[in-house]
């Protein structure tokens, strides 16, 4: 399970963020489009969105991510979540404190916490169900009432012309197919794409380049587990590779291995 090819069914479900197709209010430049409303884009336009500035968010689809991916936040992370006045996300989703990891090899094992001394007692890593935690940022960044949601797929970034974008050039906007089937442009001071690994501009940045995959990742998710170190991640050091597990609600524990292909272990 994981990436999107098999998916679980999350018991807690958000609603999904409303599409705004109103176009005809749309501003002819906007301060700031943001390509793509996962942790990184919703927070961007949420915080943008705050400071006053238009921000349009384009996302795929606005409907509760479910994927095993991205489920421990560690403290730093949440510090940052502070600054941007978004630690109330991790709030209400079942969420679990994390205080360090447990590390097991060959039977022995050691725990370590975070060293968190001299911050409030609410600074530790917090781990949950990734699509709870995106759909809180993006309800957030829908409240504010400069920040216009819409669904769509961007499928090119313009330059200042108003031609394709091509390396060494401006970006001033995109163009993106909207919900009803329509190809639109939209224009701004700044354009952020961060619309993750199934992106489409990914493909044109790395054509020349010789991609291999050696290895992958096999996640499970394990309910009604207790693991033996309460609160904390488990780092089992096992051969060929190591095996991570941590709560991500109070009832589930995620687990995490690594696996190296037939074909890269015959090479190696």
């Amino acid at each position: 399970m994981g990436e999107g090819k098999e998916k679980h069914t999350d018991t807690m479900q958000f609603p999904a963020i409303p599409s705004n197709d109103n176009y005809s209010v749309d501003p002819e430049v906007w301060d700031v489009i943001v390509v793509g409303a996962g942790v990184a884009g919703a927070a961007l336009a949420y915080r943008q969105g705050r400071d006053n500035r238009r921000v349009l968010l384009l996302e795929r689809d606005f409907s509760q991510p479910d994927r095993i991916v991205g489920e421990l936040l560690q403290p730093g992370g949440y510090l940052m979540l502070k600054k941007l006045g978004l630690e109330d996300t991790t709030d209400g989703i079942d969420s679990t404190k994390v205080h360090g990891y447990a590390i097991y090899k060959n039977g022995k094992y050691a725990a370590v916490r975070y060293p968190t001394e001299g911050y409030t007692a609410d600074v530790a890593g917090r781990s949950f169900h990734h699509g709870r935690f995106v759909q809180k940022l993006r309800l957030r960044a829908a409240a504010q009432q400069s920040v216009t949601c819409r669904e769509a797929t961007v499928r090119r970034l313009i330059n200042d012309v108003g031609e394709d974008w091509s390396e060494g050039q401006p970006v001033s906007g995109v163009k993106y197919k909207a919900a009803d089937g329509s190809v639109r442009e939209a224009r701004a001071h700044l354009t952020v794409v961060c619309d993750g690994m199934y992106s489409n501009f990914r493909k044109p940045l790395t054509e020349n380049a010789d991609v291999h995959h050696p290895s992958f990742f096999v996640g499970l998710l394990l309910r009604n587990v207790q693991l033996p170190y309460a609160n904390h991640g488990h780092v089992v050091l096992a051969e060929p590779s190591p095996v991570l597990f941590y709560p991500i609600s109070s009832t589930e524990v995620s687990g995490w291995g690594g696996r190296t292909s037939v074909g890269a272990a015959a090479a190696a």
